[in-house]
Order: C-alpha cells, then sequence, then structure tokens
C-alpha cells in the first residue's frame, strides 16, 4: 500500500515527536490509527518498522495502552513472523513503563503469556526473540510483585518458566527467566510452594549449574538461591 503525501508527513510529525518526547505521556489516536492502518495493510515481511514505531510510541502517547485489545491482536498477527513476534514482545515490556500501560498489560497478561509460552518463541534459534520474550517474563513478574494474592496467576507463571528453563540453554536468556522465577517465588508464598511441586530445584541443578563455572558463571549466583529453598 503506497502512503499518500499526508500520511507521509503524519509519520514525519511523529518520529520529530519521538525525537524531543515529552515527559509525560499524550493522546494521539490518530497517529496511532495510521501505523495500524498501514500494519494490516502491509505484507507480514514488511511490517517491522511499524511495530518499531508503536513499540516508541507506547513510552510517550497514552494512545496505545487505551486502545482494547492491542496488545493481543497485534500478537495473533505477528505469530507466524519472528520479527514481528520479537517487536511485539518489547511493546509489551514498554507497555510496562507507564501506569496506563501497566494497567492494559496486567488486563492482557493471560493471553500475551500464553504466546510467549509458543513454540514459535522456544524452538527458534533467534537468540534476540527469546531474549525480548524473556524479558516480558521479568516485566510481568515484576508487576506481580504488587499483586501479593494474585496466588493463582503466580502458580501457574512459575510452572510455564520451569518447564522452558528444562529445555533453554543459552545463559542470558536462563537468567532472565531465573530473575522472573524468583521474583514469583519470594513475593507469592504459594509459588514458593509450588516451585517444590514443579521441582524447580532439579530443573536448576541440571539445566543451569552442571555446567562448568566458565559456562554459568552470569547464572550460577541467581540460580544458586534457588537451591536454599525450602
Amino acid at each position: 500500500m503506497a502512503l499518500e503525501e499526508s500520511e507521509l508527513a503524519q509519520l514525519d510529525t511523529l518520529i520529530k515527536f519521538l525525537g524531543s518526547a515529552p515527559k509525560q505521556p499524550v493522546h494521539q489516536p490518530n497517529t496511532l490509527s495510521l501505523l495500524l492502518k498501514i500494519f494490516y495493510s502491509w505484507p507480514e515481511a514488511s511490517r517491522f518498522p511499524v511495530l518499531d514505531l508503536l513499540r516508541l510510541l507506547a513510552l510517550y502517547s497514552t494512545s496505545p495502552a487505551e486502545t482494547p485489545d492491542l496488545l493481543k491482536t497485534l500478537l495473533t498477527a505477528s505469530r507466524t513472523h519472528e520479527i514481528s513476534l520479537m517487536l511485539v514482545a518489547r511493546l509489551v515490556v514498554n507497555f510496562s513503563e507507564t501506569e496506563l500501560g501497566r494497567e492494559a498489560a496486567l488486563k492482557d497478561m493471560e493471553a500475551v503469556l500464553e504466546y510467549m509460552e509458543d513454540d514459535t518463541v522456544w524452538q527458534s534459534s533467534n537468540k534476540n526473540l527469546k531474549l525480548a520474550v524473556a524479558t516480558v517474563y521479568m516485566s510481568y513478574s515484576t508487576l506481580l510483585l504488587k499483586r501479593p494474592d494474585d496466588d493463582a496467576q503466580a502458580i501457574q507463571y512459575v510452572g510455564v518458566l520451569t518447564k522452558i528453563l528444562e529445555k533453554e540453554r543459552d545463559q542470558q536468556v536462563q537468567a532472565r527467566l531465573l530473575t522472573a522465577l524468583g521474583n514469583l517465588i519470594f513475593a507469592h508464598e504459594s509459588a514458593k510452594e509450588s516451585a517444590a511441586i514443579f521441582g524447580v530445584k532439579q530443573v536448576i541443578q541440571s539445566a543451569v549449574l552442571s555446567r562448568s563455572t566458565s559456562e554459568n558463571i552470569s547464572t550460577s549466583p541467581i540460580a544458586s538461591t534457588y537451591l536454599d529453598l525450602e
């Protein structure tokens, strides 16, 4: 889809806005509408520049967080394309940087984490995709620190992270997943109890600490903490 001159001018205005963004997020529904129009009109392989702009816009505009089901909609449309999925994951993380964004991210948490758990991510050889998704887990675990009564979600979350850690071997990805796991275990007593049921200690011992010291230097200090859990 070719853009009209007025739309190109609007994109130019957006780029200038992002270059000198305000301290407080502002309402920009027309800009968001244009980005979504381009997203749905362009071929899947060409959408990544739009997603990158959306990712940045979420930091400085209230409009993405105010759009119902935006995260779920973008994830549905991007789940078969690794670069797009990576950028949507980064968008989710940026939602966590504003108050309105955090509310929207928590509302869509169950659906978002379902996509993050998909084999498209964890069977991929794309490290950047895995790092982006691991950061999503870390962001949500931080949000759940402020919701100590949300035990059911925390327990489910521990099970998912344990399952991923059983197979994932990249140290940087492991470190972020372990941080997310720690936030849940130490903020939710029920999550700590479920960690024993899911065999967290055994998974960490075999997946992380069984490596040589030189191989697990970035993850072993975090991982060792879990071995002291009762």
